[in-house]
């Protein structure tokens, strides 16, 4: 087994104010309305410590074999312009990474980049599979970020 790295990168345009989405980024209370991962556990366990949002947040999870177990804290953090989180988790996605959000302004329409940067130890077609699964798990996070984000505006 060789130690691959791997990059995914997401965008999408809100019609809101950057104002307005990044507290749906920044506390992690608010994932449960546009995470993609949220609803494979109607019976999730969920803790939240540290600060409240922003820099030094940690959510931790516990649930079933497809929600794993994890920890999320943030380790950075530029209110309304960008976001850093350690991620380690086991279960279907076992394994650590480091996922950001940066936000850029445009009149009332932000840019939402995701970005996730991971080291795994894989064989080799796993670098397509995360591309292409870790991808469609982040358009569809995105998506529905969008639709809560334009909603609350």
């Amino acid at each position: 087994m060789k130690h691959r790295s791997y990059t995914v990168r997401r965008s999408i345009a809100i019609n809101a104010p950057r104002e307005l989405v990044y507290p749906l980024l920044a506390d992690f209370r608010s994932w449960r309305q546009w995470s993609p991962w949220d609803g494979r556990d109607a019976n999730l366990k969920r803790s939240f410590s540290g600060s409240a949002r922003g820099e030094g947040a940690v959510y931790a999870w516990a649930g079933n074999r497809l929600a794993g177990t994890g920890r999320m804290e943030i380790t950075d953090a530029k209110p309304s312009h960008y976001l850093r989180i350690a991620f380690d988790s086991e279960g279907l996605h076992t394994g650590s990474c480091t996922t950001s959000f940066a936000l850029a302004a445009h009149d009332d329409t932000c840019t939402v980049t995701w970005i996730v940067v991971g080291k795994r130890t894989m064989r080799l077609p796993f670098t397509n599979r995360v591309e292409r699964n870790i991808g469609a798990e982040l358009d569809q996070g995105l998506a529905t970020l969008k639709r809560v984000a334009e909603w609350d505006s």
